[in-house]
């Protein structure tokens, strides 16, 4: 019952994205702790302009959160 609910939750978040591009990269980072832009690059086969582009648009909508103290650029999914 529980991974239902998550799924529900997952699903209605989904819906708020209008892009495609960024429902695959938010789908992406929703299944891992935190991703960092080369992984992103390296797993869904895009350029790091367009990963950093998506990332932005992910962070702006409120969807993703940077972790801070890294070298190195480190997404996770935002919990409300």
């Amino acid at each position: 019952m529980g991974s239902m609910l998550i799924l529900g939750m997952l699903e209605c978040r989904m819906s708020e994205i209008d892009s495609p591009s960024c429902k695959l990269v938010y789908l992406f980072v929703h299944n891992r702790d935190f991703v960092t832009l080369n992984d992103l690059c390296k797993q869904l086969d895009m350029t790091k302009a367009t990963a950093l582009s998506l990332v932005r648009e992910l962070r702006r909508m409120g969807f993703v959160e940077k972790l801070e103290h890294s070298s190195e650029c480190r997404v996770r999914v935002k919990h409300a």
